[in-house]
């Protein structure tokens, strides 16, 4: 089978292009090792051509485009002039953006207070995120407006019943109450922190009446909750032994 190279114009053979993820190259190998692959310069967008594949890096080329890039700003000045004042004006925005102090008189900059600065770590103390955490009567608007066909990720009631009970904003209460009331420790190992997972101590599927009762949990390290006798399908299949 032949293509055709839209570079040299010559009909060839697939084994001379290049074989991309699911097509062939339009240039053929040949072509394609000397296509120039254009480049914008910071002096203005001018433009320096330099090969993608073969790329000199001798020290002559490196004198050639010093030379080139300096007879430029030569007979190119107001362009210069255009390009600093965009990277003067580039460089104060992230000053500005970044907190720092501007330099010059920048208009429209603003520093905090020690007064505004105080109430700023107020509102973010005990959060990691640096954000406000929401209020119980917020969570529950926004689980109530994701729910079912609210969601934008419906697709007509696929959810099991498990999914929706692990997943719900009163399962998340009941883990943190757990949590909570063990000061955040494992019961076994007594390390406090880590990876901790609130755990059934009477199993979740067998006793649904005890699923949000806080004295049926346990905190459990992930390594000590893996070798509980309730732990995934364990039990089962100790019952079919």
């Amino acid at each position: 089978m032949l293509k055709l190279c839209l570079k040299c114009k010559k009909k060839k053979k697939l084994s001379e292009f290049y074989f991309l993820s699911g097509y062939y190259s339009s240039p053929c190998k040949e072509c394609r090792k000397l296509q120039i692959k254009i480049r914008y310069n910071t002096y203005g967008k001018e433009i320096i051509r330099k090969y993608e594949y073969e790329r000199a890096r001798n020290p002559e080329r490196k004198e050639k485009l010093k030379i080139y890039r300096m007879n430029w700003i030569i007979n190119n000045p107001d362009k210069l002039k255009e390009s600093k004042k965009k990277t003067n004006e580039r460089k104060k925005l992230e000053r500005h953006l970044r907190g720092l102090k501007p330099s010059g008189n920048q208009k429209g900059s603003h520093i905090h207070s020690e007064a505004s600065k105080k109430m700023i770590s107020i509102a973010n103390t005990g959060n990691t995120y640096g954000c406000r955490k929401h209020t119980l009567e917020e969570r529950i608007a926004k689980s109530l407006r994701s729910q079912g066909d609210k969601s934008h990720f419906w697709q007509g009631g696929r959810t099991s019943i498990n999914a929706k009970i692990r997943n719900s904003l009163e399962y998340k209460l009941w883990r943190e109450a757990v949590l909570k009331r063990d000061n955040w420790t494992c019961v076994v190992c007594n390390v406090r922190g880590g990876d901790l997972e609130a755990d059934h101590i009477k199993q979740f599927a067998y006793f649904p009446s005890l699923r949000f009762d806080i004295s049926n949990g346990r905190t459990l390290c992930e390594e000590c909750h893996k070798t509980t006798d309730t732990y995934l399908n364990r039990s089962k299949l100790k019952e079919t032994k």
